[in-house]
């Protein structure tokens, strides 16, 4: 199904202005290495390397990396790359390590390693929960200790200066029973600054995990601001400092990788950092991967994944691609890179502005639908795997599903002709996504329109495209176990988009994503999707971009204006809100696409995009 490949994507590079880079190295021998990094005749920066450290060192495109006043193997140091300090035959060596795909250009960097270490610093809030049974004199000391430590570990390997802004406690729900759950919580109850980030702990007792280790602090991903760690597992104080500096790292890009002694193994936190012995270090891979965020974050406009520079977009998408392809069992680098790789499609132009009217459709009759999500009675396949605990949000994005479930379980019932006929294509649709108002509407403002949107997405969705990513997985199988699920698969019937499945679930999925990754990321995963397409057989198609778009419009509008979801509940149709796409190009191969378009940054591209939002701003919901 060509829908399947929503989060598959290609890249372009454009033209930026040149920088200075950097290039890691890695002592992978037994014996410290002095080096020094220069370029080709000149002075450069002198530095030892303990065995098993890896450390960034600014680079221009002639640099070269020198042991004991001389040059190892002639190597001329590729910006933006990672070696390793080898012993072969009794002596030291330079290898580089390869990663798949051909090297992105450095046009981007100049000649000389011109730029002066500029220290990125991020104030972290330190929360501990009220269920840590020591009084604060205990430990407080204990975790400004441990911060500092981890604080002064990443400062060497990426330049970045984790400033301690706060100690503080925050109240969990004691009926908590997972760290996604709590994690949520705080979130919920705590704002990070602007720039800065929250670091909670936690002592609430939660259902065994074995071993332990595996389950130290649910992984958020890259600029996420928020992130949790169970306290007292592991006890060791060398653990808890390792464990620390591991969620850390995750905040700039950094994925687990099976090098045993890298602080991101996927066992960190089993005892090794408790030994004398043992130094808490990084794998040289995970090293270039947070500096390429670094480097960019520097910059000071670096807010989200789609901030970057397209280079550093190409470069990231390259790494992780690389740890994927070599470690299957490393989930988050498969699922960075698709994402990395969906943000570097073009930004279509903006839609025209148009304040959204909505044409009048039957009513849904909304407490029914309340009522059998919240107190009716439940199918047995439902009974038969409750959720685990929700947050609030996640509450309200379950009562949609189970609204839109018990929906179509009704309209399966329903005989193909007479009075009241089964519904089915677009007036499916509809029915549903007024279904979905209706529940959402019922739930507390804060989380009405995520409550409308995720749920949308996930319920008139057959594909798992949302349930198996890495990154949403957890969140979608509390939602809806796989027995609710199976029920709602089994009696969805075929919802559609002006009479086209796939426009239904590009229309529905393009709405939960605007609300998951926001809808400027939502736009670009499309395209992208688009791009891949266009390698195989499917093609690329500007019909899918309408559906697409018109979903993250759609997003867009509600949020713009909240009083639109009431509306949305009682006056929708397919038509109204998504256009005709009569004539529009569909299932381009990539000759094609390049004879018509040229590429995503070709005028004829950009010209082709501004006609989808145009026809998308013409519907009858959003003229007057």
């Amino acid at each position: 199904m060509r829908f399947a490949s929503l989060f598959v994507a290609a890249f372009a590079l454009f033209a930026q202005p040149a920088t200075a880079a950097f290039v890691v190295l890695a002592n992978h021998t037994e014996k410290p290495v002095d080096v020094i990094v220069s370029p080709r005749g000149q002075g450069g920066v002198v530095a030892t390397l303990r065995p098993g450290e890896s450390r960034a060192f600014a680079c221009g495109k002639d640099s070269t990396a020198k042991v004991d006043g001389k040059l190892t193997g002639q190597i001329v140091l590729e910006p933006y790359a990672a070696y390793v300090f080898v012993t072969a035959k009794g002596k030291v060596e330079l290898k580089g390590i390869e990663f798949v795909g051909k090297p992105i250009p450095t046009t981007d960097v100049t000649a000389k390693e011109d730029k002066a270490e500029q220290v990125l610093k991020i104030p972290v809030r330190l929360l501990m929960d009220d269920a840590n049974p020591f009084a604060r004199t205990k430990w407080e000391p204990e975790l400004k200790k441990r911060f500092r430590e981890a604080s002064d570990i990443l400062r060497t390997a990426t330049g970045v200066q984790f400033e301690l802004a706060e100690v503080g406690e925050w109240k969990t729900d004691p009926d908590e029973q997972t760290l996604d759950n709590l994690v949520s919580d705080l979130e919920e109850k705590e704002k990070p600054k602007p720039g800065g980030i929250i670091v909670g702990y936690t002592c609430r007792k939660l259902p065994a995990v074995k071993p332990a280790f595996t389950l130290l602090g649910p992984t958020r991903g890259p600029l996420r601001p928020v992130t949790l760690i169970r306290e007292g597992i592991p006890s060791g104080a060398g653990d808890q400092v390792e464990v620390l500096v591991h969620e850390l790292a995750h905040y700039l890009g950094a994925v687990r990788i099976p090098d045993p002694n890298s602080v991101m193994r996927p066992t960190v936190g089993d005892g090794k950092a408790n030994l004398a012995k043992f130094e808490i270090q990084f794998d040289p891979i995970n090293v270039l991967l947070m500096n390429l965020w670094v480097d960019d974050l520097r910059s000071g406009k670096v807010k989200s994944w789609t901030d970057l520079r397209p280079e550093t977009k190409a470069r990231l998408a390259r790494v992780y691609e690389t740890i994927a392809k070599s470690y299957p069992d490393c989930p988050l680098a498969s699922a960075y890179k698709e994402l990395i790789v969906a943000v570097q499609a073009a930004d279509p132009p903006p839609p025209p502005a148009g304040a959204p009217r909505i044409r009048a459709v039957p009513q849904l009759p909304r407490q029914r639908v309340l009522a059998a999500v919240d107190g009716g009675p439940r199918p047995p396949a439902a009974v038969q795997a409750e959720p685990l605990k929700l947050s609030n949000k996640e509450k309200a994005i379950r009562h949609v599903v189970r609204g839109i479930t018990l929906r179509v379980v009704d309209n399966a019932k329903k005989p193909e002709g007479g009075a009241d006929p089964r519904l089915k294509g677009d007036a499916l649709t509809a029915d549903l996504v007024r279904t979905a108002a209706n529940v959402a509407a019922g739930e507390e403002k804060g989380v009405q329109l995520a409550a409308f949107a995720v749920g949308l997405g996930l319920a008139l969705d057959d594909s798992t495209i949302l349930r198996d990513n890495p990154l949403v997985r957890t969140m979608c199988r509390s939602i809806e176990p796989d027995a609710d699920r199976k029920e709602r698969i089994a009696s969805l019937g075929t919802p559609t988009v002006r009479n086209r499945r796939d426009w239904c679930q590009h229309f529905a999925v393009s709405i939960a994503l605007s609300e998951i990754v926001g809808p400027k990321l939502a736009e670009q995963v499309g395209v992208a999707k688009e791009l891949a397409d266009m390698q195989g057989t499917s093609g690329f198609s500007f019909a899918d971009l309408t559906a697409d778009f018109a979903g993250v419009e759609f997003y867009n509008r509600l949020k713009e204006d909240p009083a639109m979801l009431g509306k949305v509940k009682d006056k929708f149709t397919v038509a109204d809100f998504v256009p005709d796409q009569t004539g529009v190009s569909d299932g381009l191969t990539k000759t094609q696409f390049e004879t018509q378009f040229g590429s995503i940054s070709d005028d004829r591209y950009k010209a082709a995009v501004a006609e989808v939002h145009g026809r998308i701003a013409k519907c009858p919901a959003y003229t007057k």
